[in-house]
Order: C-alpha cells, then structure tokens, then sequence
C-alpha cells in the first residue's frame, strides 16, 4: 500500500511569487516492483497554476483547464521527484492588496492493486501584493504664450498639459478610493495656475467646492493649484476610466502676471506628475513612475505705459517754469 508523508499546511507565499509546495513530501511504497499513478487537485482552479517549466520537468499534464494535474505510472522514488519538482504559481490579484486567499491541494497515490491513498494537508496561502500603477502618456511639451493685453485676469488661453495619458493597475480597475493625482512644477513664478476647466466632455470642475466629477458623479475633490502643486484626491466612484478622462483635461495658465516669463530668466516651467493608488482599497499604497516634461512659457511684449503727463498745463508769461 502507497503512504504519503511530508505533507506542510501553510506555506506562505506573496501573489507575485512562486513557491515549491510538495518540497519534503515522501511517497513510498513496500511492495516490490510497485508502479504508482498520480493526481494532484487544486481546490479551485482559477486561485493559480503549477508553472509550465515545473509540468515539464515533473511529468505532470492537466486535461481539465488546471483543475486536476495526473501523472503516469513510475516508480515511488520517482513520483516522489516529480511531485516534489512541481512549482506552484499563485494567480495575482485576485483578493485586495494584503489580503490572503489560500489554496488546498489533495494528492491522491495509487498502485493499481490496494484503494488510492489521498491526503489534503499540503496548503499554500498567498498574500495579494500591490503592484505599483503605470503612468503612461506625454506631460507638457506645449507652449503657453501671453496674451497681447496687459492687466487682465488670465493672460493668455490655457494650455492642456498631458497628451494621451492614462493610468493602468494591475491591482484594479476600479478600485481607486484615496487615490491622488500630484501635477508639479519645479518652481513656481507668481499667477502660475494648474487647474481644470468648468467642462470638458464629460469632466466637469467647480472651482467653488473643488468637487471634480465625471459622467455627473462626483469622482474626486482638487488641492492647490495657484502657485502649488495641484493634487486631485479620487474617492470610491473613481474608474481608470473617469481618472483617464480628467488627467487629459489638466491646464495650465497665468493669472495677473503680466511678466510671466521674468524678463527671459523663466521662460519655461519644468512639470511633473505621479499617481498613487492607495493600495486600492488594501495595503501598501504605491506610487506609479513620475512623467517629466517642459513647458514652454512665450512671452509677450506689453507696451510700455506713459502716465502722468499734465495734458494742458498754465503758463503765465514772465512767470516760473510749469512742469
């Protein structure tokens, strides 16, 4: 009769990971000349995979889409090589980020004479990892140019900043409460403005509250901005989708800044951005890769003001000079 041994419960394992489960099992068998097949069965099949270089190496075949692995008939030392060459790969987020989901694998020997041997013992718990966002896309590489009229409210029309920009989480898609969009430039000059229009396709922005929606739901609440780093603070109803559609909708322009470019020493702005997901909605919030880019700043030259000339002064002849 086959026996199984060296069976572990708990094997502990990041999502991102892979782990050898069956690492110190024994299968033996007393009885001379002894040919064993085997099945291995995963609780269920979509919590991960045995890797297709372990399957290889093992022997091991699945006909059933990863459900139940089977192996022909060998000798017990080696079934105990192939069980024990088998690598186990946890499928990524599947549960939040900290979370753990764990797998149960049964083993089930037989020699073709006595009842197959089965033992369930041997358990791998993953934790789910938070795999930091990808920002994509192109951030600046505009020019904002003033406008021909000095002393008015906003300079000159606004620029968008990001081209084409997205984020993609392989975490979610939807799950981005507490999450932040940061836009920055590395200096600020006086009426430099980041901020959003009232509308923009389906963005929609109150400068009064600083509520940012998308479609007509409230996705999100904007920071800072005027002479600071604009921060846009998403909530439970932010998708990719909403958050896409308001970092392509970003501007810039200057206020009451008629010198904008101080005289040629700032003649473009260094900008940058980053997104974090807050673990969405888990642990172990992350920030995605930074996008750099330059904004250009063209000046224009206001006319210069003449005041204070007296249009019709008295002179009184034999009297003083008048100014």
């Amino acid at each position: 009769v086959p026996a199984i041994g060296g069976a572990a419960a708990g094997q502990a394992v990041n999502d991102n990971a892979t782990v050898s489960p069956f690492a110190a099992m024994t299968v033996v068998d007393a009885d001379a000349g002894a040919s064993l097949t085997a099945s291995i069965t995963l609780d269920t099949a979509a919590k991960g995979a045995f890797t297709a270089a372990s399957l290889t190496a093992s022997g091991f075949s699945s006909a059933d889409g990863g459900l139940t692995y089977a192996h022909a008939a060998v000798t017990p030392s080696a079934m105990q090589a192939a069980i024990r060459a088998l690598v186990y790969q946890p499928t990524a987020n599947r549960v939040i980020s900290g979370s753990t989901e764990t797998t149960t694998f049964t083993v089930a020997i037989d020699d073709g004479v006595a009842a197959t041997v089965t033992n369930n013992t041997t358990t791998v718990v993953a934790t789910s990892i938070n795999e930091a966002p990808v920002f994509a896309g192109t951030l600046a590489g505009v020019t904002w140019t003033e406008g021909s009229n000095s002393g008015v409210v906003y300079n000159g029309a606004s620029v968008v900043l990001f081209s084409g920009a997205g984020i993609s989480d392989a975490d979610s898609a939807t799950s981005f409460n507490g999450a932040t969009l940061r836009v920055s430039f590395a200096a600020y000059r006086s009426g430099d403005l980041i901020s959003f229009p009232a509308t923009s396709g389906l963005v929609g922005f109150d400068s009064g509250t600083g509520a940012i929606s998308y479609n007509g739901t409230a996705v999100g609440a904007v920071a800072g901005g005027f002479g600071a780093d604009l921060v846009v603070t998403f909530n439970g109803s932010a998708t990719k989708t909403a958050i896409d559609a308001i970092v392509n909708t970003v501007l810039f322009n200057v206020y009451s800044n008629d010198n904008p470019a101080a005289m040629g020493a700032a003649t473009t702005r260094a900008v940058s951005a980053v997104f974090n997901d807050n673990g969405n909605g888990g642990a172990s919030a992350a920030n995605s890769n930074t996008l750099t880019g330059t904004l250009t700043i063209g000046a224009t030259n206001d006319a210069p003001t003449f005041a204070g000339l007296d249009g019709a002064p008295g002179f009184t002849e034999g009297g003083s000079a008048v100014a």
